[in-house]
């Protein structure tokens, strides 16, 4: 394929698929989880310019309206295409979730983010590993209809999202590869 060849839409196949698995046991007053949630990709090829390159496009773009439900709450994953190099997503995570007969609630996530389609790095080698990422979520009712919750995130990157995520800045690189962190402080109020 010459580099400067560009396919329309309707000469591109499309053919992705989307996975989820969960698997949950209930003893009160604790519920565990595990869950896999897979989006597929399209394998990588350094030619393709423009998104209509492709002659068979797997890259599957999650609709939901609410993604860092289901890959994190540190939304580093949102937009597939741009987020993966349209490698697509692996979501392998557990879940423990702490629901007591009192105004406490506390969930845990840990997640394991993997391409679905291998990421071919500068030595050659080929990665999947985009990193792991560890969720908490603390909710307090202290009224009827009125709770306070508290949540966060901490990311350590994989090999593969380092190279995907790096910065090239007048001929240095900047690699994204330190420990991220992320908090929220929320109130609820229902008025109906």
């Amino acid at each position: 394929m010459e580099k400067d060849t560009v396919y329309f839409r309707g000469q591109t196949d499309i053919s992705s698929y989307m996975l989820y698995a969960n698997l949950a046991c209930n003893f009160e007053p604790f519920e565990l989880s595990v869950n896999t949630d897979l989006l597929s990709g399209t394998k990588e090829a350094s030619t393709y310019k423009y998104y209509t390159d492709y002659k068979e496009f797997n890259t599957f773009d999650n609709p939901y309206s609410t993604r860092h439900s289901i890959f994190g709450y540190m939304d580093y994953f949102n937009d597939i295409r741009k987020s993966t190099k349209n490698l697509g997503v692996n979501d392998y995570f557990l879940r423990i979730i702490y629901t007591p007969k009192s105004p406490y609630y506390g969930q845990l996530d840990l997640h394991y983010f993997s391409t679905n389609q291998p990421y071919s790095m500068p030595d050659n080698s080929l990665k999947s590993d985009l990193g792991i990422e560890l969720d908490f979520v603390f909710r307090y009712i202290f009224m009827k209809d009125v709770s306070v919750e508290w949540g966060g995130g901490i990311f350590s990157q994989g090999d593969a999202m380092k190279e995907i995520y790096k910065v090239t800045v007048k001929d240095v690189v900047y690699y994204r590869d330190k420990m991220c962190y992320w908090s929220y402080l929320m109130l609820r109020a229902s008025i109906f």
